[in-house]
């Protein structure tokens, strides 16, 4: 659990005041919007606001942050539901995640790397 007061963490001492937002660290990390820079977490407000309308595609609740990597699709998840629901695939990272419909899809890096295989390939056989 982490706990952020003024867009910055604070030890668990000080999570007391009225100012302080509980987040799972994992849905933090998993939450498109959020990011840092140096110690400040940005955009945290805006998307506790958007994630509390989304219902998770596995148990039904709203709060779900974590949407599949296809723009246009609509499953969203819990980090935890996500990492319980059997298709879910995850890059490299654990960041990005293609939902049970997509699954067989492949990460922008990951076709990089093929391309860049092929390419090797190729001028091996030159």
């Amino acid at each position: 659990m982490l706990h952020i007061a003024s867009r910055k963490e604070v030890k668990e001492l000080e999570v007391s005041g009225p100012n302080v937002v509980h987040v799972h660290r994992n849905c933090i990390y998993g939450a498109p919007q959020v990011y840092y820079v140096g110690e400040t977490v940005m955009n945290l407000e805006k998307e506790l606001a958007r994630s509390s309308k989304l219902k998770c595609s596995c148990c039904g609740l709203k709060g779900a942050a974590l949407g599949c990597f296809v723009r246009s699709c609509k499953n969203t998840y819990h980090v935890p539901c996500a990492y319980g629901t059997s298709g879910c695939q995850w890059d490299d990272e654990g960041s990005l995640m293609f939902c049970p419909c997509h699954s067989g899809m492949k990460f922008p890096h990951e076709k990089t790397k093929k391309r860049k295989k092929l390419a090797k390939g190729n001028s091996l056989a030159v």
